[in-house]
């Protein structure tokens, strides 16, 4: 089956009534957890950026905290996973505020752990994530890389 392009959605979307629309949601949102995940963003975090990126980093810390009672096979599932997570919720704010402010508290705590275990797989992993953090920085206008500069030097020079 051909999935039919963005605009003729679009217009189909239109020529429904809202109740039509409203079922039509409700019916993605239980068909797909990450539907339903994306769809709580847009109606209850996006206008919250602050309390959405607070949200997201005590996640990252919870799961941060569990790393030293796993053994080392675990700590590195538990890290590719957290990683998924943070990826995942960028995806979702789709803003390079939120996407560095979320990078940036995920590699101080790949920093942290790379030092610890000094592992090749946790060092490409806090590369990995150095590179999208420089990559979303140089996409924000300059007010915010002023206040995200000391951060990100820190990490680039560890």
């Amino acid at each position: 089956m051909k999935t039919p392009p963005l605009k003729e959605i679009k217009e189909a979307l239109q020529e429904r009534n809202h109740k039509e629309l409203l079922e039509l949601c409700i019916t993605l949102i239980k068909f797909k957890n990450e539907t339903k995940e994306h769809l709580s963003y847009l109606l209850f975090e996006l206008a919250q950026p602050d309390t959405f990126i607070k949200k997201v980093n005590t996640e990252a810390d919870m799961h941060f905290s569990e790393l030293p009672n796993l053994s080392f096979k675990n700590k590195i599932k538990k890290i590719r996973k957290i990683i998924q997570l943070n990826k995942k919720y960028i995806r979702f704010a789709a803003d390079k505020n939120i996407e560095v402010a979320l990078l940036v508290h995920i590699c101080q705590h790949l920093q942290k752990y790379d030092s610890i275990y000094e592992s090749v797989t946790i060092n490409n992993y806090y590369n990995n994530q150095l590179e999208r953090l420089e990559k979303a920085f140089n996409l924000l206008n300059e007010d915010l890389k002023y206040d995200y500069k000391n951060e990100i030097e820190n990490l680039l020079n560890e």
